[in-house]
């Protein structure tokens, strides 16, 4: 705990300035009000720096060297030193192929300026022809709803139509059939169909069984036939579209069932016919009409079922194109009522954090291509180098070793905190031996490979220091800070005035009556104190960083966070205004 509080005085001395006011004062006047409301605590959204750090221990290195090795894999293309050749701080040790950084950092470029520009269109003002545009676009929609709908209402007027031209043909086709079925031209005693299966039935055998489906498809014919009929006469042109739909499929499947009864007659018919002329038989005339006949109705049939599918096709598709119409009315309108009301907050919100997102995204690009030349992290000799032009390397790969007269700190972090930690980035140490010494430096290698001890993987940390000491002693237990993030001139809040809920972060700002409206933010880096605000707010706005629940008089007010969720991170800020000025490592 004590090192805890030696490290805050050491942040404060580096140039970390805390401005406490408002939250005093803030309280003080809630205390003296007597009535049992709730209060709240409040800062202003103020411009600064924000440092982020990730701090370790360890000890003070009896060693003077360090590995080189790249930050990112890939294929040496350039080693401009020679062992035991002497370079300084910064100078190029070896130089990775940057092919593909390079297309990465140039697609991140293009995509951030894609995602700036679609930011800059929905924020800027719909042009008075596109509103006119979208306006003709709902229009055409509308004509094009009631087209398919009067489309639709005609269909189902000439469907009835149809449907009663086609009971007209069925009557005929049902009478006509009974009559070549049981007329007796043949023989004066007994119908025709039994007739002709007496011609043959000594001659073929199976005239029977012709004779019989040509009965039973005929008879189902004309149940069907009655069924859809007595619908048919229980209707009218005027009957609603469902009526319409069932009698529909009742004639089709009656017109399907006649055309089977005329298929089996018509092969009864052939089969007498072909049995006879093969036997030398006479045909008999009737045969010969009949055949005839029934070809005519099987033509009535077919033309009356393709009548029928053509309707049911054209009402299935009518309707279907209503669907898409009703569709297309809806969208644009929608469209043209987001042109008309401008864009929602939560689509620019979305958009900036599109923006946001691709701005890492090519930072992070950048940051690879500058990965790909490996510079000495510190002024000394290079020596032991392994590197070849055309080898492939990795993280773990060790290109050289560099000496150095600086001393070197040695710190343990823990892999979440190791992962923002990269080389030359600024340190500030201290020493549990030497109380009141801060020093500098600059980290100079990070481990590629971590250490499991418990189920906790750790990673060790070199720093260089930037000026030997002889305070200093090989052994000597340090803790070491390093600067992984810092912004300059950003706004920031206190973290008790952020919350987060599913993904989205929130503040409370205060209107001009003192009542805390939820406001979305985007949020940026942020410390253990405060909390960088990319969109969203302005600066000098309020935001509540404390509730003091209402309580009884002369009771202790009960204070929450400023939202019912959990802060960002722990810990409330109280009322003050914090901000943190200048200074840094």
């Amino acid at each position: 705990m004590k090192k805890t509080i030696k490290n805050k005085k050491i942040l404060i001395a580096a140039g970390l300035v805390v401005v406490v006011a408002g939250g005093f004062l803030g309280y003080r006047a809630i205390t003296k009000n007597k009535t049992a409301t709730t209060q709240y605590l409040t800062a202003q959204v103020r411009r600064g720096n924000i440092v982020v750090t990730v701090s370790g221990t360890g000890q003070v290195l009896a060693s003077n060297q360090t590995n080189i090795e790249p930050q990112v894999s890939g294929t040496v293309v350039s080693v401009p030193v020679v062992n035991n050749e002497s370079v300084s701080a910064g100078e190029t040790l070896v130089e990775l192929d940057p092919t593909n950084d390079e297309r990465a950092a140039r697609d991140a470029q293009t995509s951030l300026q894609n995602s700036q520009l679609a930011l800059e269109t929905l924020e800027a003002p719909a042009a008075t022809s596109t509103i006119l545009q979208d306006q003709e676009a709902v229009a055409k929609a509308g004509q094009t709803l009631a087209t398919d709908q009067a489309n639709l209402t005609a269909d189902y007027t000439n469907a009835y139509a149809d449907i009663s031209t086609a009971f007209i043909d069925l009557s005929n086709l049902v009478n006509g059939l009974n009559n070549i079925l049981y007329d007796k031209n043949i023989n004066p005693t007994q119908g025709d169909v039994y007739a002709y299966d007496n011609l043959i039935s000594n001659i073929n055998q199976n005239a029977s069984v012709y004779s019989e489906d040509a009965i039973l498809s005929y008879q189902t014919a004309l149940a069907n036939y009655n069924q859809s009929l007595a619908d048919y006469k229980n209707s009218n042109i005027d009957s609603s579209t469902s009526t319409v739909e069932i009698l529909l499929n009742e004639t089709n499947d009656t017109l399907k069932s006649v055309s089977i009864a005329n298929t089996n007659l018509k092969s009864l018919l052939d089969l007498v016919n072909t049995t006879l002329e093969q036997n030398n038989d006479k045909v008999p005339p009737a045969l010969t009409a009949d055949e005839t006949t029934l070809e005519s109705y099987i033509t009535t049939t077919n033309s009356e079922l393709s009548t029928i599918s053509d309707i049911q096709n054209s009402i299935e598709a009518t309707k279907q194109s209503l669907g898409t119409d009703n569709l297309s009315i809806s969208q644009t309108q929608a469209a043209l009522a987001q042109l008309e009301d401008g864009p929602t907050a939560l689509a620019i919100q979305t958009q900036e954090l599109a923006v946001t997102q691709a701005q890492n995204a090519l930072d992070d690009a950048k940051q690879n291509l500058a990965n790909d030349t490996v510079r000495a992290p510190f002024a000394g000799v290079i020596t032991n180098i392994t590197a070849k032009i055309g080898q492939p390397v990795s993280p773990s790969t060790i290109l050289g070793v560099l000496l150095s007269n600086k001393q070197l700190a040695q710190a343990t972090l823990n892999e979440v905190d190791v992962v923002n930690v990269k080389v030359g980035q600024k340190a500030l140490i201290t020493l549990d031996a030497l109380p009141n010494f801060t020093a500098t430096g600059k980290v100079s290698e990070v481990d590629t490979l971590g250490t499991v001890s418990q189920g906790i993987v750790s990673y060790n940390v070199q720093v260089a220091l930037d000026s030997p000491n002889p305070l200093i002693k090989p052994g000597m237990s340090d803790t070491i800070n390093i600067v992984t993030n810092e912004k300059q001139n950003v706004l920031l809040v206190p973290n008790s005035a952020v919350t987060t809920r599913q993904n989205k972060s929130y503040v409370k700002t205060t209107n001009s009556s003192g009542n805390p409206t939820e406001t979305p933010v985007v949020t940026g880096l942020s410390n253990d104190v405060m909390t960088e605000i990319v969109s969203g707010l302005s600066e000098g706005d309020t935001v509540v960083t404390q509730t003091i629940a209402a309580t009884a008089s002369g009771a202790a007010p009960v204070s929450s966070p400023a939202s019912g969720s959990s802060p960002k991170t722990p810990g409330g800020f109280g009322g003050s205004g914090l901000l943190m000025r200048g200074g840094g490592l």
